[in-house]
């Protein structure tokens, strides 16, 4: 029998939508985390577990760190890159959304996922330039 506060996982898409629920508890709660990104104002915690099948780098890193070191936490320093854009991609990787991100958020966040070689479909769009009326009215006079 399962206890009453346990979830169950369904049927796909609930099955994903409950799993990555549960990891993204497990992210935001440090619990079983191994790596830590030791970043310009703070540090984000993840899986290494979450990283790995994205990042031919980051697993390669991983291998070398198992191998040399007896302590189960890698830790990576990104000491000229600021904690926010990588707690936003993390969180990005574990809930699949960034909520309230504008184009220099975005773009931040993309260079911390091309810098760790991360292969993850974040979107950057380039907003296009504002037409002021002047600009407008020349064209439709020409």
């Amino acid at each position: 029998m399962v206890a009453k506060d346990k979830k169950l996982l369904g049927s796909p898409p609930d099955h994903f939508k409950q799993l990555l629920s549960n990891l993204s508890t497990l992210q935001s709660s440090d619990r079983f985390t191994d790596v830590i990104f030791q970043c310009s104002g703070g540090q984000v915690k993840a899986h290494k577990a979450m990283l790995i099948p994205l990042s031919p780098l980051l697993e390669s890193l991983f291998e070398v760190s198992s191998s040399k070191q007896a302590s189960d936490v890698t830790v990576i320093s990104l000491a000229d890159v600021d904690v926010g854009p990588v707690m936003r991609m993390i969180l990005y990787i574990y809930e699949g959304k960034l909520n309230n991100s504008n184009f220099e958020e975005r773009c931040l966040i993309q260079k911390v996922v091309d810098l760790l070689q991360i292969n993850v479909d974040l979107v950057v769009v380039e907003t296009p330039e504002p037409t002021t009326p002047s600009k407008t009215k020349e064209t439709k006079k020409k």
